[in-house]
């Protein structure tokens, strides 16, 4: 079943692509799976099978080399990713990484309430489906800063959300947060023993990420980390893109330098 529900997505992700790109691309946009394209009643959502689908993807368009670039969630399958080409176990060659906030180290992730919820047998497959937009708003609003997201971006987020009734499997979704306890070894081992360059960059007033996750990065990582303004929450390409931006186009530069 897990990998016929990669293939349907692969090839969803292929129709997408042909559908907006009429050249080779350069950048690939990847939206990781938040719905159940296959309604599956007991799926199995893992860091592992995401990973998978991304080498299937690059491998179908061809991509030999790649820079990641990834937030949140995408931040652990690209640590997976990342072990993986420590390993030499991947199917494309990883040039550098940038990460945004996200959840790589489990002792300085602080879970919200709605997650919490849903990682409880029982009561999260109930939360699942009671969970409406307004309750969605108000934790979205949350962890931003002080720029905090406007109607029209609550709905956009809400909207991808809600597409294939993804919001109905965020239950079953939410297994990566116990994934990151039991793969820390092998995940934070990937980032302090690669050779790939990676940077973090790092928006503080996260209630998430608190600022002893950028304390910890420095301390055990031997990559850089940017730390953004103080006001700059979980979601800094959207709160800061201009600076998040230029730190990405500077690292990539020195890369090819």
């Amino acid at each position: 079943q897990n990998n016929r529900y990669r293939n349907i997505h692969v090839q969803h992700l292929i129709a997408v692509h042909h559908g907006h790109c009429k050249a080779q691309p350069t950048c690939i946009i990847y939206q990781l799976q938040d719905g159940d394209l296959l309604q599956q009643k007991h799926h199995t959502y893992t860091i592992a099978e995401q990973a998978d689908i991304v080498e299937e993807l690059t491998t179908y368009l061809n991509i030999k080399n790649s820079h990641i670039l990834a937030h949140d969630y995408g931040d652990t399958v690209a640590l997976e990713l990342l072990a993986r080409h420590n390993s030499k176990q991947i199917k494309f060659q990883i040039l550098s990484l940038v990460m945004l906030n996200g959840g790589v180290f489990p002792e300085t992730h602080h879970p919200r309430l709605i997650q919490k919820i849903l990682l409880t047998p029982v009561l999260g497959y109930i939360a699942g489906h009671f969970y409406c937009r307004p309750i969605f708003s108000i934790g979205f609003s949350e962890i931003f800063g002080n720029n905090k997201p406007t109607p029209e971006d609550i709905q956009d987020f809400w909207a991808a959300i809600r597409y294939n009734n993804g919001d109905r499997v965020f239950y079953r979704l939410i297994n990566y947060l116990r994934e990151r306890q039991i793969f820390k070894k092998k995940w934070v081992g990937a980032l302090q023993l690669t050779h790939v360059n990676v940077l973090m960059i790092y928006g503080p007033a996260d209630p998430i990420n608190p600022p002893e996750f950028a304390s910890l990065f420095r301390n055990t990582v031997p990559h850089p980390i940017v730390t953004l303004a103080s006001n700059i929450g979980h979601y800094p390409q959207l709160e800061d893109p201009y600076n998040v931006g230029r730190e990405l186009l500077d690292f990539v530069k020195k890369l090819t330098v």
